[in-house]
């Protein structure tokens, strides 16, 4: 580095840190050294730390005094890069540290790309976990390997090792743009045996070369129209063998398969007569390369001189399927996306290509947020392969990152952003591709963002960093990070438990005829006895309402009520139906269906069981009466703490967690299940078969109980049913849906 990039950098811990790790080889496949010295930072630091078999690091930060016990948060990002150089330049990426370079406020690299990308997330860790100052709840540095070349290292992540269910990854590129969804993605390569033969005497052999363009990351820039040097190459060479018969040599381009191929070189033979037939595609293709990427592209530029014949070429059949297989092969933006505004949906990217006596490889990479649509786009790229004779493989895929606009985590760091900034975050996904994917794949409970300061240019050698930029990203950083650890003490008071109202009309002679809404005092007992902070939901006119106010809360308790009318479930009203409220029935109907796709815990009671199992598509019985063999008094008339029969308990569920077979239970209702909704399970019965609880079958739901109780009227005289109720609670205070601000709103 030169003595102004020093004396710039000296006292900012970020760049020093840069610093350090720039010197360091680090590309894709060779991550040793760069692993080594995360471990010595950790030692001399005396943080905890575990190197996993696929080489990722990991290393924990306590959180400081007074939030040593609060939920941890990782910080994400990899440890290799993408090394590129320029042309003629004399870098070893296996031993020569980066020559960094300033340019005003960019920081950049000489001749070869600044490993920016990813190199500045390890930067800020490390600068925040030496920053004794900083304030903030545990932190787990999360570093993988392997990201350039497939996401290795986060696939082969053992993901026991990571205790957080927060996740912020530091690799995206566009200071105040946060990322909530990215693109899967996969390889398609082809390899096939040159059949060689010797040229003739009557032909002469060329060397055609395509250098200066831009090149860049094939997700994050493939938007641009960005030449792609391997097809132009091909393009030019199909025109030619449409007039003369083309025996290829060898073939070279492209470098990585997350990169736009930036330059392409073959030798080929021709017919003598040729000579001039050459020279003239060559400036046509010239002009055409200024007139279709002079904005893109400004320096593309064509070649084309004679040489030595070589002492073999692949014959002109195989060279001419060759030229056609890679000039048919899709590249760029595929499609757009439909769900999100000016995003890429699908691409291709002809990445390689690579063609000697010995062997001949093409490789293209595929993205999309789609599965099916990724899939399609590699069939199409294999159809094209195939074409030259080639065998076939997919390599590589990764998942996509599904965007989550409710992400609890992504609310709290836009309004931080807002009011940190004064500025409109971008709350978006990405078409490159991101870890979070693959984590949260591992982790479905995980809850991720990405974000990170101005790069430029990445994957190429123009690639370049913003110095103020990378200096806000960390302010923003540390200050979210004690924001962060201030609302999550403040979760230990307790979880905010929504107890969904009823509405009822007022009968006494004041104000009578007005309509009021309500709950019965039991519910809110009963969440306050086991620590939790109770929060009423009233019925609105409209449900979107009601889940704004939902995504408050930690967990929702569906209360007990009127019947639900059978309309909700396509039947017609029985003699034997009571008092029913449509509106009511629509809104909490509605309500329900968002808190299980958010998946809220959620512990429903009586006509809650029954708003719940309608809600995914189940029915009721109008009246226990009309089941066959019901022998029961279900709407018992004691008091209502007191038991009036027990309900068995089926093995495996939560209720036998907390309650072992059997229970003695209360019993207020005359509806009950008749066909269960989707993904329920019935977990408990009367002893006249009369369903009495049910449960969510999802592995990744943290709490989704129903009983057709009331055990709140129950806690009110016992202690009995207090394991159901501190169950449901834990469960609210540890899901990756629990609020993150239980006083500010999120908007």
């Amino acid at each position: 580095m030169d003595k102004d990039t020093e004396k710039t950098t000296k006292d900012d811990q970020v760049m020093y840190y840069f610093r350090e790790i720039s010197k360091i080889p680090r590309e894709s496949g060779n991550e040793a050294a760069i692993r080594q010295y995360l471990i010595d930072f950790a030692t001399a630091h005396s943080l905890w730390h575990v190197v996993d078999q696929a080489g990722n690091v990991i290393i924990r930060k306590e959180g400081s005094p007074g939030k040593e016990k609060i939920a941890p948060i990782a910080l994400q990002g990899h440890m290799d890069m993408v090394c590129v150089k320029d042309e003629g330049y004399e870098h070893d990426f296996t031993r020569d540290p980066l020559q960094l370079q300033i340019d005003g406020d960019y920081l950049t690299a000489k001749g070869t790309t600044l490993g920016a990308d990813n190199g500045i997330a390890i930067a800020m860790v490390l600068a925040l976990f030496s920053n004794a100052e900083a304030v903030h709840g545990p932190l787990e540095g999360v570093f993988t390997v392997s990201e350039e070349t497939g996401l290795g290292g986060a696939t082969d992540l053992e993901i026991q090792y990571i205790q957080s269910r927060r996740l912020i990854n530091l690799d995206s590129e566009e200071e105040g743009i946060f990322y909530i969804g990215c693109a899967g993605g996969g390889e398609v390569s082809g390899t096939l045996t040159p059949a060689l033969t010797m040229p003739s005497e009557d032909e002469q052999a060329w060397r055609l070369t395509l250098s200066g363009f831009t090149g860049g990351h094939s997700g994050a820039e493939i938007h641009t129209g960005r030449g792609n040097a391997i097809l132009c190459g091909v393009r030019m060479l199909k025109r030619l063998d449409r007039t003369f018969p083309i025996a290829l040599a060898s073939m070279s381009g492209g470098s990585k398969h997350n990169v736009i191929p930036s330059t392409f070189s073959c030798t080929f033979t021709v017919p003598k007569e040729a000579d001039a037939t050459v020279e003239a595609l060559v400036e046509e293709m010239q002009q055409a390369l200024h007139d279709e990427l002079a904005v893109q592209d400004p320096h593309a530029a064509i070649s084309a001189v004679k040489t030595e014949l070589p002492g073999q070429v692949l014959t002109r059949e195989q060279s001419a399927s060759i030229i056609d297989a890679l000039y048919l092969t899709p590249h760029g933006v595929i499609s757009m996306s439909s769900r999100l505004d000016g995003l890429v949906e699908t691409s291709n990217n002809l990445a390689i290509v690579r063609l000697d006596q010995n062997s001949c490889t093409f490789i293209a990479s595929q993205r999309s947020s789609i599965a099916s649509a990724r899939d399609e786009i590699e069939e199409r790229t294999c159809t094209a392969f195939e074409l030259s004779g080639a065998l076939t493989s997919r390599e590589n895929k990764y998942p996509a990152w599904t965007p989550n606009p409710s992400s609890p985590l992504a609310e709290v760091c836009a309004e931080f952003y807002r009011r940190h900034t004064g500025k409109e975050p971008v709350i978006t996904a990405i078409h490159a591709g991101l870890e979070c994917g693959m984590i949260n794949s591992k982790a479905a409970d995980m809850d991720s963002i990405s974000f990170g300061p101005d790069l430029s240019g990445v994957h190429s050698t123009d690639e370049r960093m913003s110095i103020s930029s990378a200096a806000r990203v960390y302010e923003y950083l540390l200050a979210l990070l004690e924001d962060l650890s201030r609302r999550l003490t403040d979760m230990n008071t307790g979880p905010v438990i929504g107890i969904m109202g009823n509405r009822i009309p007022n009968e006494s002679r004041l104000f009578y005829g007005m309509e009021r809404d309500y709950v019965n005092h039991d519910y809110v007992e009963a969440v306050e006895r086991c620590g939790g902070i109770p929060f009423i939901i009233p019925i609105c006119d409209s449900p979107e309402t009601m889940i704004r106010l939902v995504s408050h809360t930690d967990g929702v308790l569906l209360s007990g009520g009127y019947d639900l009318h059978p309309h909700t479930y396509r039947e017609e009203a029985h003699p034997l139906l009571g008092y029913t409220d449509q509106h009511i029935d629509t809104v909490q109907i509605a309500c329900v269906q968002e808190i299980i796709a958010r998946k809220i815990p959620v512990l429903a009671i009586c006509r809650g069981l029954q708003v719940l199992n309608t809600a995914l598509g189940g029915s009721l019985y109008q009246d226990t009466n009309l089941i066959e063999g019901s022998t029961f008094k279900h709407m018992q008339q004691a008091k209502r703490g007191e038991t009036s029969h027990p309900v068995e308990i089926v093995p495996h569920s939560r209720l036998q967690e907390l309650f072992g077979n059997r229970v003695m239970v209360n019993s207020f209702h005359h509806q009950c299940i008749h066909r269960l909704g989707s993904g329920l399970r019935i977990t408990a019965r009367a002893p006249d078969g009369v369903p009495e609880a049910i449960e969510l079958i999802d592995p990744n739901y943290y709490f989704a109980v129903g009983v057709q109780w009331h055990p709140e009227m129950m806690h009110a005289v016992s202690a009995s049913m207090k394991p159901l109720f501190q169950a449901f609670l834990d469960a609210a205070s540890q899901s990756p849906t629990s609020r993150l601000s239980p006083v500010e709103p999120v908007l």
